[in-house]
């Protein structure tokens, strides 16, 4: 949110100073391109901050920086905790697996933080929120009681 209100701070002064002196016809296109620059940049703030696993009544909403994608709940298979993948490769950090009745497996853009003393920074290339264990094993249990609770009530 703190990037939220630097920009959103940023675009108020230059729209201030746009109004408060009226800039020649030649600094038009500059300031329209600053504003048009600091609204992709709040856009991207926004969308960074949006990252995740949302739960909703008809799915698990999975949302990235560039788009999001809701797997109905029927189509789900079972959801579990793996190795992330990279490039085909299994990688250290823990995700939320999602599969799907024909077999396709899903990544979610959540993970499990490595252990208290784990020296390497924690990464973050994956696009979504880095959970403590206990949150991680938490959002897994809450997502699979969803999951068996759609199950009951849609047979």
């Amino acid at each position: 949110m703190a990037v939220i209100t630097f920009w959103g701070l940023l675009v108020l002064l230059l729209a201030y100073s746009i109004v408060t002196s009226p800039p020649a016809r030649s600094e038009i296109p500059g300031a329209l391109a600053i504003c048009a620059f600091m609204a992709v940049m709040v856009t991207g703030a926004v969308r960074l901050g949006w990252r995740g696993l949302y739960l909703g009544e008809e799915g698990i909403r999975l949302r990235g920086f560039l788009g999001s994608r809701t797997i109905p709940w029927a189509e789900i298979a079972s959801v579990g905790e793996a190795p992330a993948e990279f490039l085909g490769l299994q990688a250290v950090e823990r995700v939320i697996w999602i599969t799907l009745h024909d077999g396709t497996r899903i990544e979610a853009p959540v993970q499990r933080r490595p252990g208290r003393f784990y020296l390497r920074p924690v990464p973050t290339w994956r696009g979504g929120p880095v959970l403590r264990p206990a949150d991680f094993d938490n959002a897994l249990t809450r997502i699979n009681e969803q999951l068996t609770a759609h199950r009951i009530t849609n047979g």
